[in-house]
């Protein structure tokens, strides 16, 4: 097996590739840690975060637009599952829907005093 260094034009094309490789892997994990029924509990949300964070260095690096929101649901999904394995019970929904929010509001602060 080769591997081939992915090339990134244009940032928008770029972009676009990115967040279709970053749901194809998404897919298959949630696929397979499906047809393993053995996969302990929280494995989906450390697979998650570690996958949103990945997708955000990779952006970083090739000069692309990252995303603050899915920087922090990144690093919220990587924590809630490390916690879920360590026995820790995190309230998912509410947060995420407040880093979502907060993420919301800010992009938009941010862009009327750009």
């Amino acid at each position: 097996m080769t591997i081939q260094r992915m090339d990134f034009p244009n940032a928008p094309d770029a972009a676009k590739r990115l967040d279709q490789i970053g749901w194809g892997i998404f897919l298959i994990m949630i696929g397979t840690i499906w047809l393993v029924p053995t996969v302990p509990q929280g494995t989906w949300l450390i697979g998650t975060g570690v996958l949103l964070l990945a997708l955000n260095v990779i952006r970083f690096t090739k000069g692309i637009q990252w995303s603050g929101v899915s920087t922090a649901l990144g690093t919220f999904a990587l924590i809630a599952g490390l916690s879920a394995l360590a026995g820790i019970n995190v309230p998912l929904f509410p947060i995420c829907l407040v880093i979502i929010g907060v993420g919301l509001v800010l992009r938009t602060v941010a862009s009327e005093h750009a």
